[in-house]
């Protein structure tokens, strides 16, 4: 009977949640803005000597990091006897969720962290520029105004590595990385990594806890095609002759 493999093939769905966007522009006086938008990239070319530029992207690292890069070129050129400048604004904000749970009851337990939100390049000095790691109610975040911040209680540089902190087992347990780059004049290079890393515990800070990535609940849409290819199945079966 097919049934369990049509079921397995419509339930095999990601954990993540993913919300990116990417905005790229280049803007003169008396001049068009040129620009360009995307999900994870956007990437633009205008004026100037040389060609003034701007593009971001993103791409997911492992089971919980997002690596992002951008850059923004700015340049010039003579336009009917005037020096013209083509301002070059590239940004990009990512934030990527995952659940994850341990078998067995609920329990007091204990992690072992390692937060990793860096801007591990860049010339460009907005300071809304910033990375956020968190793993359930810890989490460490960087920014350019700000430095690095770890809460609650974590002390930088290393925030919590090397103390297990406290965490309740056998439920789920958000798992969440985050950044907001900009990159701009004169050549603006932001490239931001934000990672981490973790162990579960039992409460005598010896016993490992194994743990699994959450899998979505299919959309009611996607149930109600289910529920569909279920009764067509039952209603093909019921119509098959029985055999002697």
């Amino acid at each position: 009977m097919r049934l369990p493999i049509l079921l397995l093939a419509i339930a095999q769905l990601s954990s993540a949640a993913i919300i990116s966007s990417a905005n790229c522009s280049i803007s003169a006086f008396n001049t068009p803005t040129q620009s360009s938008t995307g999900t994870t990239s956007c990437s633009v070319t205008g004026g100037g000597q040389p060609p003034s530029q701007a593009n971001a992207s993103v791409n997911l690292v492992g089971d919980f990091g997002i690596h992002v890069v951008l850059l923004a070129r700015t340049s010039t050129d003579i336009v009917d006897g005037q020096l013209k400048t083509f301002l070059a604004v590239s940004s990009l904000n990512v934030a990527r969720t995952e659940m994850i749970t341990t078998t067995g009851p609920i329990r007091s337990g204990l992690v072992a962290l390692l937060l990793q939100p860096m801007i591990s390049l860049g010339s460009d000095t907005l300071p809304t520029s910033g990375t956020d790691a968190r793993f359930d109610q810890y989490s460490a975040s960087y920014s350019r105004a700000g430095g690095l911040t770890c809460s609650p209680g974590g002390i930088p540089p290393f925030c919590f590595q090397g103390v297990l902190m406290p965490i309740t087992l056998g439920q789920s347990i958000e798992v969440r990385t985050a950044a907001a780059l900009v990159a701009a004049d004169p050549l603006g290079i932001a490239e931001g990594t934000v990672n981490l890393s973790f162990q579960l515990f039992e409460s005598d800070g010896v016993t490992p806890v194994e743990w699994a990535l959450v899998q979505d609940v299919p959309e009611p849409a996607t149930l109600l095609l289910t529920a569909a290819a279920l009764g067509a199945l039952v209603v093909r079966r019921a119509k098959r002759p029985s055999r002697m």
